[in-house]
């Protein structure tokens, strides 16, 4: 049933299950891939609650059901936990956010020296 409901997001979920040390070498990277496909669920998520005035019991065991999936486990071993993926899926959103409204786009440009900075949309 669950998988029914989230068809429009199988996508980000294959994409999350995909990216493993094996697939992508890079940490940085990954954490970036998982960031993104997490906010891209949560947005699903919280939009559909709204739109069909869902439960919060229905959200929380939505959020428990990737928790069960999620590739990387908790520092305790096991799965993530629901409440530890949300809770990241909000910061993830308010960093975003503050991006957004500060104008910046986050990208990365790289400098001559090999470093890289990040700058916004208006000195890009």
């Amino acid at each position: 049933m669950l998988w029914y409901l989230l068809k429009p997001v199988r996508n980000n979920f294959e994409c999350i299950l995909s990216t493993t040390k094996e697939s992508v070498k890079s940490n940085k990277e990954r954490a970036s891939i998982f960031g993104r496909e997490l906010v891209a669920i949560g947005d699903f998520l919280s939009e559909k609650s709204k739109a069909d005035n869902l439960p919060q019991y229905i959200v929380d065991r939505f959020w428990d059901f990737l928790g069960n999936l999620w590739p990387i486990e908790s520092t305790k071993g096991g799965a993530i936990d629901g409440t530890k993926l949300s809770t990241m899926y909000k910061k993830l959103l308010a960093s975003k956010q503050a991006r957004e409204a500060q104008g910046g786009s986050g990208a990365v440009i790289p400098r001559a020296n090999g470093a890289s900075s990040s700058v916004s949309k208006a000195e890009a």
